[in-house]
Formats: structure tokens, C-alpha cells, sequence
């Protein structure tokens, strides 16, 4: 093996170890993402089981009268 190849290896390898970098970066972001939907989502469904009980307390209230 030449030093040429060696160093065309080099570059190879440093290029791969860029591009992985650059996904796992990507994929943080993605993660993060999903996690912020998910704790919205968490949020939103609390506050429609809360909304569900007034209303439940509201019609209860309008039954009895």
C-alpha cells in the first residue's frame, strides 16, 4: 500500500466519520422533536379530561335542576 492510498483511506474514513456524526445529530433532533409532541399531546389530553369533567359537572348540575 502506498502512502497515496493510505492517505485516500484517511480521507475516506475522516468523510464516513462526518456523515455519521451529521445522523446522529439529525436523529438527537428527531428525538427531540417527537419528545416535545409527545409532552404536547400529554398536555392537550389532560386538559380535554378536564374539560370532560366540568362539562360532566355542568349537564349534572342542568339534570338535577
Amino acid at each position: 500500500m502506498t502512502s497515496g492510498e493510505i492517505g485516500r483511506n484517511i480521507s475516506e474514513v475522516a468523510a464516513g466519520s462526518t456523515e455519521i456524526a451529521k445522523n446522529i445529530t439529525l436523529l438527537a433532533t428527531a428525538a427531540t422533536t417527537t419528545a416535545n409532541g409527545a409532552n404536547e399531546t400529554k398536555e392537550t389530553a389532560t386538559d380535554l379530561a378536564r374539560m370532560a369533567g366540568e362539562l360532566e359537572r355542568l349537564v349534572g348540575k342542568t339534570a338535577r335542576g
